[in-house]
């Protein structure tokens, strides 16, 4: 069966001199890995730029029941990107939003949603000119949502002194001292993307938050593994 989708690069990887097997979280059938025989001759259907990670491309592949690796056919690419292949702040971002992404998804199965989740949050992260980290803290707060461990917020919080429990996955009031990590997961949480990169963080809100957020992902699934290198934290936090 020929099938037709858009899809998200993962990863790649050489296989022999003129091929490569990729990974893609295709829209229509979630994550799915294919064969591509890359040529360099002007106007092939299958260039190996195309399969760089979270490239956003359409493809063009046959469908055979029963094999692990399907064979590609053709490919397009259906997005440019403006800072994520060329800003090193930027692909030090992508770079870690990608690491958690390909720790958490799991599914072979088509999720529309989650695919056009996927698709808006990365396009927004290279549209924007500042702010990718407030991004970032988005993407992770309201991608659990979609892996099915989205943070509850208690009904009629009133007082600053609130606190985001790890555990029972839940913002709520408490008798404690204020705490800054919580408000601000709050705040992410309320917002929507477009007005997120208004909210201030210092360099030491971004390195507190996403550390609170990574202890979160780690609770809620087996086996995640936190993503990045020091440096690249460093360059991430600058962001």
């Amino acid at each position: 069966m020929i099938r037709k989708t858009e899809a998200i690069v993962l990863r790649s990887l050489p296989y022999g001199d003129n091929a490569l097997i990729t990974q893609l979280y295709t829209r229509e059938q979630g994550i799915k890995s294919f064969i591509a025989r890359i040529s360099r001759k002007p106007g092939a259907k299958i260039r190996s730029a195309l399969f760089q990670p979270l490239q956003q491309i359409e493809i063009v592949y046959f469908q055979k029941a029963g094999r692990d690796l399907q064979y590609l056919s053709e490919s397009r690419l259906i997005h440019y990107y403006r800072h994520l292949d060329q800003d090193p702040i930027a692909i030090s971002i992508a770079c870690y939003l990608l690491e958690i992404v390909r720790s958490c998804l799991k599914e072979e199965e088509g999720n529309e949603a989650l695919f056009l989740f996927l698709q808006d949050s990365l396009q927004a992260m290279d549209a924007a000119e500042d702010g990718r980290v407030q991004l970032l803290i988005w993407f992770l707060l309201h991608f659990t949502g979609y892996l099915g461990f989205s943070p509850s917020v208690a009904a009629g919080i009133q007082s600053d002194k609130i606190y985001f429990d790890i555990e029972a996955g839940r913002v709520e009031e408490n008798t404690l001292l204020y705490d800054r990590t919580s408000h601000l997961v709050l705040q992410f949480i309320d917002c929507e993307a477009a007005h997120c990169q208004k909210i201030p963080l210092s360099s030491k809100d971004k390195n507190d938050i996403l550390n609170r957020l990574m202890l979160y992902y780690r609770y809620h699934i087996e086996g995640f593994r936190q993503p990045g290198s020091p440096d690249v934290l460093v360059e991430v936090f600058r962001g």
